[in-house]
């Protein structure tokens, strides 16, 4: 029987707590006991042990049955598979973004609009010895960065504005970042086709965005280069920068049968 909290919510507390095992192992663990299931979680070894044993029956968990220690089972896989690669859209924007890196010298994402996100769902890293990453599946609010930024230049108006307003906007430093800010940014990045920022996901880092649209002309995500801030000083790499994310993105919205061009 459902409880109070849950009929409100609308949220089932078993899924929930299901999941929450499976982010256990986001930050990269390739397997986890019992005990340290039941650490990270905080629930107890009884329902922890009872939602792992599910998971693995359900082939979303291993278990090495010698030890009884999990680990994240490939049968994700098949479940997100449509997500890794949508409309063969990153294996067409590889030679796009693999292009940009080589242009650059920088590190180059492809990110899709996932609700008031940005997610990141392929990366190409730079292959200088100090240089800024953020991984494949990261997630940013669209309000802060570039890459978010790009894209929310390129929606409805009344679109934009209810995602402005859901909420305080904080910076890597702590600070406060009013929608007044944003807006004049999305304005300049709807004349000049690129969004930047600096030092708003993250201090010392600064990052270059354009949108890109699907088969409807709907925009789908950006493309984005992302540099240490000490990088982005001289006048010819800022012109570098913009001019590479405008034309990946543009190049993408053709390939994928855009009905016109971000640029």
């Amino acid at each position: 029987m459902k409880d109070k909290k849950e009929e409100q919510s609308g949220t089932l507390q078993t899924v929930s707590r299901a999941v929450a095992v499976l982010r256990c192992f986001d930050e990269g663990e390739r397997s986890l006991t019992l005990a340290e299931l039941t650490a990270r979680t905080g629930l107890n070894k009884v329902t922890t042990f009872r939602l792992a044993e599910t998971l693995f029956a359900e082939g979303l968990l291993n278990k090495d049955a010698r030890t009884g220690i999990y680990s994240i089972s490939y049968g994700l896989i098949s479940m997100a598979r449509a997500l890794l690669d949508p409309s063969g859209l990153i294996s067409r924007a590889q030679p796009i973004i693999q292009a940009a890196r080589e242009a650059t010298g920088e590190t180059v994402d492809i990110n899709l609009r996932e609700g008031r996100e940005a997610v990141v769902v392929s990366e190409i890293h730079s292959p200088q010895p100090v240089r800024y990453t953020l991984g494949q599946g990261f997630r940013a609010d669209l309000r802060v960065g570039a890459a978010g930024w790009a894209i929310l230049s390129q929606l409805p108006e009344e679109e934009t504005e209810n995602i402005l307003a859901a909420s305080d906007i904080r910076l890597a430093d702590g600070g406060d970042l009013s929608p007044e800010l944003i807006r004049s940014g999305l304005e300049k990045a709807r004349a000049e086709g690129f969004a930047t920022t600096e030092g708003q996901r993250v201090p010392d880092a600064a990052g270059y965005a354009a949108a890109f649209r699907g088969p409807n002309g709907t925009v789908m995500g950006s493309i984005a280069i992302i540099m240490p801030s000490s990088r982005n000083r001289k006048p010819e790499r800022k012109e570098l920068f913009a001019a590479t994310v405008r034309r990946s993105a543009d190049e993408l919205s053709n390939i994928l049968g855009s009905e016109r061009s971000v640029a």
